[in-house]
């Protein structure tokens, strides 16, 4: 019975040491097909964000095409720096199916209309060598003249300094692609990339608008003479600046504004049509005149400059007329208005109808508007 039971026991160990080794062997193999470079998906799983539609998007699309399949190793499909192994080569048949995905992956990123044209193609370098012999013309001096006209063309117009700088940016990266650097020598070519450079920055300066003339007369003068990306940076650091107080102006305006137009309708423009009727049962209710609201009582909230002049005016205009009925009169004939004369001396009836009219001139009434919108300010101010 031992023995059985022994046998039995080494049975079960031996079963689950199979079944480990065999899940560590699934595992370890799961492992190896996910690892970078094995797997024939690396590299095409991010979807292409650009659809070809044509010649008009032809040099965006390419270069997208190349930055995702070059930086997952998969670009010499279509440059022919990874040719097809011979049939019998164990080799091949990876090589046929990373080759149709890499088709496979450029054509889905195309326009419907244009799918059927590819599809014949066996491989991915045929539907690549395709494409360009299609849309791209390098050597075409027409659409080159067109680039230049657009570049030269292109201003800020009220736009802002970030697109206009990415405009610019499009067109020249198309110049690129069309006229190459064809220098050979290292400082050949460095001084013809500082040469471009150098004038596309002055481009940049000369399209934008004349409020940033005090930025670009500033950059103008630096040295060493700074790069486009320096160039936008300070550009736009100005543009930013202008923004913010411009704003802060116009609030600062704004309430300048609120502040004189506030208390100038307060005291200058009373409303006449419902506080100050002759009559009305409203006051003030600190001194008790009707003639206007506790809110507007000077005795509460201050006497208006020039107050003592015009009531020193006022009480004398009320003396002239208390001799005269016409100041204006008395004024022409080349008399004293403030002395009465010897025919109201006389007649102490004349005096009396004097004193009635100047009371009438200066009886308590309303200001009124005159004919050309403003107030009649010596009526308002015989209100007090």
């Amino acid at each position: 019975m031992s023995d059985e039971s022994e046998k039995s026991e080494k049975s079960e160990s031996a079963f689950l040491m199979e079944s480990l080794n065999a899940t560590l062997l699934s595992l370890s193999q799961l492992i190896q097909q996910n690892k970078p470079g094995n797997s024939s998906q690396d590299g095409l799983i991010s979807a292409m964000t650009i659809t070809l539609e044509g010649k008009k998007n032809f040099n965006l699309w390419s270069k997208m095409i190349e930055m995702k399949l070059a930086g997952k190793d998969k670009f010499g499909y279509l440059d022919g720096s990874k040719p097809k192994p011979g049939e019998k080569d164990e080799a091949c048949r990876k090589w046929k199916m990373e080759d149709s995905l890499v088709k496979d992956y450029m054509i889905n990123s195309m326009h419907s209309s244009l799918i059927g044209n590819y599809l014949p193609f066996s491989s991915a370098k045929e539907v690549w060598d395709s494409v360009n012999a299609t849309y791209f013309d390098g050597d075409d001096l027409t659409q080159y003249l067109d680039l230049v006209r657009k570049v030269n063309r292109v201003k800020q117009a009220g736009s802002s300094v970030e697109a206009y700088y990415s405009q610019l940016q499009g067109l020249w990266r198309e110049l690129d692609v069309r006229r190459p650097n064809p220098m050979t020598c290292p400082a050949d070519i460095e001084k013809y990339n500082k040469l471009v450079r150098e004038d596309r920055v002055v481009t940049f300066l000369d399209g934008l608008e004349d409020r940033l003339d005090n930025v670009r007369a500033t950059i103008l003068q630096l040295r060493p003479f700074p790069t486009l990306e320096q160039v936008f940076a300070l550009v736009n650091r100005e543009e930013n600046r202008q923004g913010v107080m411009l704003n802060k102006e116009i609030g600062v305006e704004n309430s300048m504004v609120m502040f004189a137009k506030g208390p100038a309708l307060t005291m200058n423009k009373p409303n006449f049509n419902s506080k100050f009727k002759t009559g009305s049962v409203e006051g003030c209710t600190h001194c008790g005149f009707t003639n206007h609201t506790r809110d507007r009582c000077f005795k509460l909230i201050g006497y208006p400059e020039g107050w003592k002049d015009r009531k020193k005016k006022r009480q004398q205009r009320g003396e002239a007329h208390m001799v005269t009925s016409d100041p204006r009169e008395a004024t022409l004939n080349g008399s004293d208005a403030s002395r009465p004369t010897s025919s109201t001396a006389a007649d102490p009836s004349t005096a009396q109808a004097a004193t009635t009219i100047s009371m009438n001139k200066h009886s308590i009434l309303p200001p009124v508007e005159n004919k050309e919108g403003s107030f009649n300010e010596g009526s308002y101010w015989s209100w007090y």
